[in-house]
């Protein structure tokens, strides 16, 4: 219970109100970062599980690849993508994984060449000597497009 001479001191109620507000203020200005920084840390953990849990490069190959062994993602624009299997990364080269895409895939402006990293591959190299491997990302386009 609050007594009279409380009420009737206003300077004693201001630095009680100014206490609760500096505690306020503490509480959200030390408590709220590390409510975030608890929950960025939860979320980092949650989602390197993957790497604390490596599958072995043959199971990944299984999986994206299926049987068929060593293969290669195609993508032509935002949705297409095809996956090529049976390539032999040390002999095949670009011309060969162009001859294996079937018409109705990509673009129909012909000649076509494949992309990797937004740079033309070589149709005269093995895929192996212009750092391409197994699950690479290779990306479709027409050379009349890569002209313009």
């Amino acid at each position: 219970m609050v007594s009279r001479q409380e009420e009737k001191n206003p300077r004693r109620n201001a630095q009680l109100a100014s206490a609760m507000k500096f505690t306020l203020q503490a509480v959200l200005f030390f408590a709220f970062p590390a409510l975030v920084t608890a929950m960025v840390a939860s979320l980092l953990v949650l989602g390197s599980a993957e790497l604390w849990n490596p599958e072995r490069d043959i199971n990944v190959f299984a999986r994206n690849c299926g049987p068929a062994g060593p293969c290669v993602r195609i993508t032509s624009g935002p949705i297409d993508r095809l996956v090529v299997d049976h390539v032999d990364f040390e002999r095949d080269t670009v011309g060969d994984v162009i001859k294996r895409i079937p018409a109705w895939f990509g673009s129909q402006a012909r000649p076509l060449g494949l992309t990797a990293h937004n740079l033309l591959l070589r149709e005269d190299m093995p895929l192996r000597n212009q750092s391409l491997s197994a699950l690479s990302l290779i990306t479709l386009v027409s050379m009349k497009e890569m002209r313009m």
